[in-house]
């Protein structure tokens, strides 16, 4: 039958999921502070809550630590972390950043940035922002296959904490 569908009924101020009501339950997990091998616990004991959903910062210095060096394996592998969750019947609220805050290092901004002279940080600056480009379309590039060819399906979002929801449903 497909994925289901998302819109916003803004009559009635609420989502829907397949024309439906549909209210997310969620809550945020860190997998970048977890060890792999404990992520499936994690994402079971979440749903095992009541929750439908989980939000998920992806720290930018986390996967980059070199400029143009991607490491999406082992305890970054971003992927492997997604699948789980829809395993575990998780829909995920993605935020990718580029700035994520959540008490981490530059706010999740590699510290490589910073060997760029005169680049201004969380600004139009056209090198932070050649920098944000490449990381954004790298990033949802790891993306499995799901719902809008891999991309995820865009929910909410600004210029700093952008927010998606993914699932993937093959």
């Amino acid at each position: 039958s497909g994925p289901p569908t998302f819109s916003i009924d803004y009559k009635y101020n609420r989502f829907l999921k397949d024309g439906a009501p549909f209210q997310y339950v969620s809550g945020s997990i860190h997998y970048s502070r977890i060890p792999r091998f404990y992520w499936k616990d994690r994402l079971l004991k979440m749903y095992m809550t009541g929750l439908n959903a989980i939000q998920i910062y992806v720290p930018w210095n986390y996967h980059e630590t070199v400029q143009g060096v991607y490491k999406f394996t082992g305890n970054q592998d971003l992927e492997h972390f997604l699948d789980l969750a829809n395993q575990t019947g998780l829909l995920v609220i993605l935020r990718p950043g580029p700035y994520i805050c959540a008490e981490w290092e530059m706010g999740g901004l590699p510290a490589w940035l910073l060997q760029k002279p005169n680049i201004i940080l969380r600004s139009s600056d056209p090198d932070y922002l050649q920098a944000v480009s490449t990381w954004l379309a790298v990033h949802v590039g790891c993306l499995p296959q799901g719902e809008c060819g891999g991309k995820p399906a865009r929910v909410a979002g600004n210029a700093q904490k952008a927010l998606c929801v993914y699932r993937n449903h093959s």
